[in-house]
């Protein structure tokens, strides 16, 4: 009876811990940013040139 009433508070406290640590993630989502290369064409000296662009991009990702 003593090990069932140990397992039984060892799940709850389990339980809990994992409820208080997904409680603030979901409340507050964090943006997850990187840095992404855009291609644009420009015109230079009578041709096109290919450059790049380095440019955020952000979405509100929760984990």
């Amino acid at each position: 009876m003593k090990k069932f009433f140990l397992a039984l508070a060892g799940i709850a406290m389990l339980a809990g811990s994992i409820a208080l640590a997904s409680g603030p993630a979901a409340a507050h989502p964090k943006p997850v940013c990187h840095w992404v290369k855009i291609k644009r064409y420009v015109w230079r000296n009578g041709h096109r040139k290919l450059v790049f662009i380095r440019a955020q991009s952000c979405r509100g990702r929760v984990w």
